[in-house]
C-alpha cells in the first residue's frame, strides 16, 4: 500500500450522506439504510486527532519549540496535485515524520504525520505504537470502514482522509494522519 499526502480537499466537500442514519421515505414508508460518510469521518478525525500536542495545521515554529530541529529534512518540493510545497522532518529519535507544507518560514505547518517505532506519543484515544487490534479496533470501531479494512491494515475514515494504521503480529507499528490518497 502506498500513502502519501497529496489531498487538499477540506471537510466542506462532504456528501450528502448523514452518519449511520436510518431515514424513513414517507411516501412508500419503506426504510433506507445509510452508509456511515467515512470521507466525513476521515476529516473529523484530522482535523480534531493528534499525537500529543502533534496535529495537523500546527506551524512548524511550534513543532520546533516542543522537539528541537529535525534530524533530517529534505528540500521544498511543489507538488502538481496540490500546488503546494512539499517537505519531509524527521525526527528519529522520536519515531515520527512530518510532512510540512507551506512557501514561507512563517508558513510552515504539518500536513501529515506519520508516527512509528520508537515513538512513545499515543493518539486521543490512547493508540500508539504497540497498541493491541483489539484496543485500537475498540477505540476507533464507529470511523473504521470494515469494507477496506483487512489484513494488516486497518483505516479510520478514508484513504482520502483519516487515519491508517499498520499492524504486524495484532500489534500497531505505525500510524498515519492525513491524506492517503487523492
Amino acid at each position: 500500500m502506498i500513502i502519501s499526502c497529496n489531498n487538499t480537499e477540506k471537510s466542506d466537500k462532504k456528501t450528502d450522506q448523514t452518519k449511520d442514519s436510518v431515514q424513513t421515505d414517507s411516501v412508500q414508508n419503506d426504510t433506507v439504510v445509510t452508509d456511515k460518510d467515512y470521507l466525513a469521518l476521515g476529516f473529523e478525525l484530522m482535523e480534531n486527532e493528534s499525537f500529543g500536542d502533534l496535529k495537523i495545521g500546527l506551524k512548524a515554529i511550534e513543532v520546533i519549540k516542543l522537539f528541537g530541529k529535525p534530524d533530517k529534512k529534505t528540500e521544498p518540493e511543489q507538488w502538481a496535485a496540490d500546488g503546494d510545497y512539499h517537505q519531509v522532518w524527521t525526527y528519529t529519535k522520536e519515531g515520527f515524520d512530518l510532512d510540512i507544507i507551506g512557501e514561507k518560514e512563517a508558513d510552515l505547518e504539518i500536513y501529515c504525520i506519520t508516527i512509528y517505532k520508537p515513538c512513545k506519543l499515543k493518539t486521543k484515544k490512547q493508540i500508539g505504537v504497540g497498541s493491541r487490534l483489539e484496543e485500537l479496533k475498540a477505540a476507533y470501531k464507529e470511523s473504521i470502514d470494515t469494507n477496506i479494512a483487512g489484513g494488516d491494515i486497518i483505516i479510520a475514515g478514508s484513504l482520502y482522509g483519516g487515519m491508517t494504521f499498520t499492524l504486524e503480529n495484532d500489534k500497531v507499528v505505525n500510524i498515519f494522519i492525513g491524506a492517503g490518497a487523492e
